[in-house]
């Protein structure tokens, strides 16, 4: 089905085009670019130019097979350029989390229970713990989030340390 769908596609069918990736992409495409910016405006702005220079571009696919592969160069490209260009923030999610506080992350699943808190915080909370935790300065965080005083931010990533404390704290107190 997928593969009548994409060659139908690559003959220049909009309607087709728009099917397969709605039906089938655009959720992979959203979530990759979501890891890789700051933003949810970000993350859709780039999956938009993707979608919009894989439709211009899908001539070149060779192998039908490949679609998702295919679409998922393109965005990652254009992840990169935008970086390169500095239009959008680049937020690794890594294991980088010593700043929280006490040693406390020493496993792997705790380390997972804390990415789960730090995902389901608000996409502002999560966007200044991430920064923090990339070891951007409050006056730094500040002027990437456009937030008026660096006071605030410092405020903020106490508040936010201290959830993050307490309910990884609850967490382990229910699994006891």
């Amino acid at each position: 089905m997928d593969r009548k769908i994409i060659k139908e596609a690559k003959k220049g069918n909009i309607e087709a085009f728009s099917k397969i990736v709605d039906e089938k992409y655009i959720k992979s495409l959203y979530v990759t670019a979501r890891a890789k910016t700051v933003t949810d405006e970000d993350a859709k702005d780039i999956v938009q130019e993707t979608i919009k220079s894989a439709y211009a571009n899908i001539s070149s696919l060779k192998n039908v097979e490949k679609f998702k592969s295919w679409i998922l160069t393109i965005l990652m490209n254009k992840i990169s350029d935008s970086f390169r260009e500095g239009y959008y923030e680049h937020i690794e999610f890594d294991t980088d989390i010593e700043n929280i506080g006490e040693d406390v992350f020493a496993d792997v699943d705790r380390k997972i229970d804390l990415y789960s808190m730090i995902n389901a915080l608000d996409e502002s909370d999560r966007n200044l713990i991430l920064l923090y935790m990339k070891g951007y300065k409050s006056d730094e965080i500040a002027k990437k989030l456009h937030i008026k005083s660096s006071n605030t931010v410092r405020s903020n990533i106490m508040r936010i340390k201290i959830r993050l404390k307490s309910e990884f704290g609850d967490k382990e107190d229910y699994e006891s």
